[in-house]
């Protein structure tokens, strides 16, 4: 028989408000998962959208003259990115004997739709944090160049003479 009172505990609607909460995130992100799932044959358009993406971003740090802090990190995201797509899985200075892979699946190969997934997201991200004035740092953007400059020729230069040595 059914009461016409029904008395609920916090704690049951704190349970109740975060299966909603979970169910709206699966929500979302099987939603994601759908659009990934449609673009990933379309590897042109996926790049031609991750460059304008890119060119968005670098039109709004132009226009508003700051938010350099962001673009620094961002950088520093993008190199490491970029040494993990270009690293084998197994190191060869490591390993006892190095071999040839003899099947596809002995050879690492990182997705490059993991790479462009990786780095769109972090440019919509960077895109979204120069909207936040609490992230537009002062400071010397000139030193900042030259410091990435520096990691990104020490960093990639390694990684080139591995690969030219292996």
């Amino acid at each position: 028989m059914e009461t016409p009172f029904t008395t609920t505990t916090p704690a049951a609607e704190a349970d109740g408000s975060s299966a909603a909460v979970a169910r709206w995130t699966f929500t979302i992100f099987q939603r994601f998962q759908h659009v990934l799932d449609k673009v990933t044959p379309y590897v042109l358009h996926r790049w031609i959208a991750f460059f304008c993406i890119a060119f968005l971003y670098v039109v709004r740090v132009y226009l508003v003259k700051g938010c350099y802090l962001v673009s620094y990190g961002l950088s520093f995201y993008i190199i490491h990115l970029l040494l993990g797509f270009l690293s084998p899985k197994v190191d060869p200075e490591l390993c006892d004997s190095p071999t040839l892979p003899i099947r596809g699946s002995d050879e690492f190969r990182p997705s490059p739709f993991k790479f462009w997934l990786s780095i769109t997201i972090a440019f919509c991200i960077g895109f979204a944090l120069t909207f936040s004035s609490l992230f537009d740092v002062p400071v010397f953007w000139p030193l900042l160049i030259f410091d990435w400059i520096m990691l990104f020729t020490l960093s990639l230069r390694e990684q080139i003479l591995l690969m030219i040595k292996y």
